[in-house]
């Protein structure tokens, strides 16, 4: 509007647009809820004051009792359970990646029963159902153990992710299978 109040604070000068009051003791309680950077070297803070920091702090004190609650923890815990809990899904997620990988891998003599010769090459082609990215390396590897010469191509669905393993021998590759194109039509 057309009040713009100078504030001088130590050597910085700063434009307040804001609320204005005579002394902090105004404002009573004082909580930041935000502080961001609007421009260079401009910097906005956003906060409650008065009754609106009052029910900030109690709602914000709710949320916490509420969640040592589910947690079945003290409100000064939260933070650890959630970080042992967040480690927990972590090495959970780790353990489910590993058996999909050996599930996968396991697999391996399943697909190799089913070579076809291409271009006088061995050639295992296939789509695999709900295998992730790690699953679908373990099982080309696998593939790779079992089959030394030839061609290796996968596709792998996970939801709505499809990753593609493209694996040709050396001496495949040195015979003229081209692994890029390969990857590049089943892409496509």
């Amino acid at each position: 509007g057309e009040h713009i109040r100078v504030v001088q604070a130590g050597p910085s000068i700063e434009f307040c647009g804001g609320t204005h009051a005579h002394s902090t003791g105004e404002l009573g309680l004082f909580v930041i809820i935000a502080e961001s950077s609007i421009g260079a070297g401009i910097r906005r803070i956003e906060a409650a004051v008065s009754r609106a920091a009052e029910a900030l702090v109690e709602r914000t004190s709710d949320t916490v009792a509420q969640l040592a609650e589910t947690l079945a923890t003290k409100p000064e815990d939260v933070l650890e359970r959630v970080a042992r809990m967040q480690n927990e899904v972590r090495e959970a997620g780790k353990a489910l990646a590993e058996l999909k990988a050996q599930l996968a891998a396991g697999d391996a003599q399943r697909y190799a029963d089913v070579v076809e010769t291409l271009g006088g090459h061995p050639v295992v082609a296939a789509i695999v159902r709900d295998t992730d990215a790690a699953a679908l390396r373990a099982l080309a590897n696998a593939l790779r153990a079992k089959l030394p010469h030839g061609v290796v191509a996968l596709i792998g669905t996970d939801g709505e992710t499809a990753s593609i393993v493209v694996s040709a021998s050396p001496d495949a590759v040195a015979s003229g299978v081209p692994e890029d194109e390969i990857r590049g039509q089943l892409a496509d």
